[in-house]
Order: C-alpha cells, then sequence, then structure tokens
C-alpha cells in the first residue's frame, strides 16, 4: 500500500490529501480560482509579448527616421543616386537584422539608401561594403562583421531606444 503525502493548495495553500498526483487544489471553488488565474496569467503574457513587438516596431522606425535624418546629406551609399534622387529612401542594414538581431540599432550598420538597392538588390552589398569601408573606416568595418552575441531587448530597452533616437533626431532638426 502506497501512503500519500499531504499537499499544499496551489490557490488557498491549504494542506490537503489528494486523491492523485495530479491534483493541486483543495476544493473545486480553489480549482476554478486557480485555473482562472492561470489563463489570467497567460492572456498577460501574451500582451507583454504583443507589446514587446509593437515597441520594437516602434523603435525600429524611430531609429529609420534618425538614419535617413542623419544621412540626408548624402546619396545611396550602394549605387550612384544623388542625394535629391526623388525615389524611396530606406534606412538599409549592412548586415541583415534576421541573422544578425544584436546589430538592429547599431548606426555603423545602417545608412540611407535608396529602395532599389534595398529592396532589389538585397542591398547591393558588393558597393555597400566598399562605400562603408570609405565612410566609416576599415576598423569599424571589420568590427562590425564580427559576429557578436545575439541580445534580447526588454520593454525597458525599446522605451529606452525610442526616447534616445527622438532625442538625435530633435538635435539634427535643431542643427540643420
Amino acid at each position: 500500500m502506497i501512503k500519500q503525502r499531504k499537499r499544499k493548495c496551489g490557490y488557498c495553500r491549504t494542506p490537503f490529501l489528494p486523491f492523485n498526483s495530479l491534483v493541486k487544489w483543495c476544493s473545486i471553488e480553489c480549482g476554478v480560482q486557480l485555473s482562472k488565474d492561470k489563463l489570467a496569467k497567460k492572456q498577460k503574457d501574451d500582451f507583454r509579448a504583443k507589446d514587446v513587438k509593437t515597441l520594437r516596431r516602434k523603435a525600429q522606425e524611430i531609429f529609420n527616421k534618425y538614419i535617413r535624418l542623419r544621412d540626408s546629406d548624402d546619396g545611396c551609399i550602394s549605387c550612384r543616386k544623388p542625394k535629391d534622387w526623388v525615389g524611396q529612401w530606406h534606412a538599409g542594414h549592412y548586415l541583415t537584422v534576421g541573422a544578425n538581431p544584436e546589430l538592429r540599432f547599431n548606426e555603423d550598420n545602417c545608412h540611407k539608401q535608396c529602395g532599389q538597392c534595398n529592396f532589389f538588390k538585397s542591398a547591393n552589398l558588393t558597393m555597400y561594403r566598399i562605400k562603408l569601408k570609405k565612410k566609416i573606416g576599415i576598423e569599424r568595418l571589420e568590427a562590425l562583421e564580427v559576429k557578436g552575441k545575439p541580445i534580447r531587448l526588454r520593454a525597458e530597452d525599446y522605451h529606452q531606444k525610442i526616447a534616445a533616437y527622438q532625442a538625435k533626431i530633435k538635435q539634427l532638426k535643431k542643427g540643420k
């Protein structure tokens, strides 16, 4: 005969003797409350994840705006399009964010680029590298190309990025 041990209720913490090892509550009422709490926690976690995605998207938009403004006196980093070209300008990453998420907000990795090079020529990387070497120097370029540790930003980190790049945009606009 197996001796059962008392266990504390997952909701009210009262000791009880479960009728099998899967039961974690002392009464139906506690079981219902425990289930409601678990559901509420899951919904809160889902919201938090969506919130972080929204913040990342917002931070990326503001960062991209800053890059286009910072490089407004430059043409395309990858081709010969001049600064007064009338097409769409992007903030093109040299090393992709998908493969290098730690470089998403690295200012050396992102520069003003025409939409044609960014979308249709996959950033036109050969020319991008040549011009990037002239712009930031070989040391910074090689440092960029060293694979770094992946980072995971939290909501607070994205809030900081948003505030920092909004301030930088304001400063650039003031200077122009």
